[in-house]
């Protein structure tokens, strides 16, 4: 019954928002591949037992809140890449506003891994990343803190032209489809 929210609805000056921290399951699968599963349980569970965001997205489309919407199963950059594409517009991504599992740093430097790298292009996160128009911005925080209890990050904006690109400390770099890649078979 829900109406679905595509991918293609994005406009210059929308602001992009998460709803989860991002590279859990990405730095998961890292400690899974250097046999530290025991050291950070929480980040191992992020990937081997991704949750999808259901009740959030059903909660989002119902009240109409947000223009555009996916899943992030390839990482933030590529699935905000996606968006960009199908609307037709850019996006600016601050780098500072980022929401990272407070685990993640502790495990990324003891892996040899960047933190932020994980949270930019790791995959199997499954949280949602959407887009808002700013005049409905007090109301989409609102109405998923009362009806779901959750909190959601703001961490860039669409803008007009094409690409993602991430702002850090002053700089601007691309940074769209540098995402996970999923292999079968």
């Amino acid at each position: 019954a829900d109406a679905p929210v595509s991918r293609a609805g994005a406009r210059p000056g929308d602001l992009v928002y998460v709803s989860r921290p991002l590279g859990a399951a990405a730095a998961g699968l890292e400690l899974c591949r250097a046999g530290e599963m025991e050291r950070w349980p929480a980040l191992v569970a992020a990937h081997l037992q991704p949750e999808p965001e259901v009740a959030l997205g059903r909660l989002l489309a119902r009240h109409g809140l947000v223009s555009a919407m996916i899943d992030m199963s390839d990482g933030l950059a590529t699935d905000l890449a996606h968006i960009c594409a199908e609307s037709g517009a850019g996006a600016v991504v601050a780098a500072a506003d980022l929401p990272m599992h407070p685990d993640l740093r502790r495990a990324a430097e003891s892996l040899g891994v960047d933190a932020l790298e994980l949270s930019l292009c790791g995959g199997e996160d499954y949280a949602l990343l959407f887009t808002c128009r700013p005049r409905r911005a007090a109301e989409l925080e609102q109405t998923a803190k009362q009806a779901l209890g959750r909190r959601l990050w703001c961490v860039g904006r669409i803008v007009s032209g094409a690409g993602v690109t991430l702002e850090e400390g002053g700089r601007r770099r691309e940074i769209g489809y540098r995402g996970h890649e999923h292999v079968f078979g």
